[in-house]
């Protein structure tokens, strides 16, 4: 599966199918970014966290993909705002997502600045 996209903030996502090769749209998520992580959860559905939205600001958001009814759902927010980040999972099925950067955009440059 892929989903968003890498300063172009795409929200639809794909899922390929290596048998016959083939790409088909999924759902799309609810908020559109980029530079967020995914995470294969064990029964199969993905989580996504944070990520920078068209403003060019870290989100908190976090979603679902419920594969069964092939749509993405809202799971929460973070605490911290983070983009560029880890997520892994852990041995009791939740996941752990450290560290990133919060990103803003710099009023009038079109440019992003970073702080930790």
């Amino acid at each position: 599966m892929i989903t968003g996209s890498f300063d172009s903030f795409i929200g639809n996502s794909e899922i390929y199918d290596p048998t016959s090769g083939t790409w088909t749209l999924a759902a799309s998520l609810n908020v559109a970014r980029d530079s967020h992580k995914a995470t294969l959860l064990a029964d199969g559905s993905v989580f996504i966290a944070g990520g920078v939205n068209e403003s060019f600001s870290a989100v908190r958001t976090t979603e679902l993909y419920l594969g069964d009814a092939i749509t993405w759902a809202p799971s929460g927010k973070m605490n911290v705002p983070r983009t560029v980040r880890e997520a892994v999972l852990l041995a009791d099925g939740e996941v752990l997502v450290a560290g990133g950067f919060i990103w803003t955009r710099l009023p009038g440059m079109g440019r992003k600045s970073r702080s930790h």
